[in-house]
């Protein structure tokens, strides 16, 4: 039995974001875009994913903007302090859903495309920010992620 490119893109994801949870990432998502537009998403969250699609979260996202506009390559969730409370309510509304307390954002220039990868966990800042600096850590979480690239080459 052949599965679809949905269910097969649904349980790649799915893989993706077990190996993190096992590292304490409980919170994944990845965006393409391209001259403005999201070619493509996913959320490990799928209650968030579409909450954020149904509501064009993408439109206010300070996250979001801050990549897309600013080019920014990381973005800190506890430093990004959005003026404007659409941005403040999609940040507070994101960590309650999926139950996360710390994370970032990573911004990636790859050709003509941006890319956005996410990373959440339901740990304190000081906590998370601390695992990121240890590096059998980091070399964890870069082989995962570069599993789960190499399926996306091809976009």
């Amino acid at each position: 039995m052949e599965l679809s490119v949905m269910e097969t893109k649904a349980h790649h994801l799915s893989l993706t974001y077990k190996a993190l949870k096992k590292l304490g990432i409980t919170y994944f998502s990845y965006g393409l875009i391209q001259e403005g537009r999201i070619m493509c998403s996913c959320f490990s969250n799928q209650e968030w994913g579409a909450l954020y699609k149904k509501k064009s979260y993408c439109k206010v996202d300070p996250l979001f903007l801050g990549v897309i506009r600013s080019n920014l390559p990381l973005i800190v969730w506890d430093a990004c302090r959005p003026e404007d409370v659409d941005g403040q309510r999609i940040m507070q509304e994101r960590n309650d859903i999926c139950k996360i307390k710390s994370g970032l954002t990573i911004g990636l220039l790859n050709k003509n495309k941006k890319e956005i990868i996410a990373l959440g966990a339901e740990v304190s800042s000081k906590e998370f920010y601390g695992l990121l600096k240890e590096e059998q850590y980091l070399s964890e979480i870069h082989h995962i992620i570069k599993c789960f690239y190499a399926p996306l080459e091809g976009i």
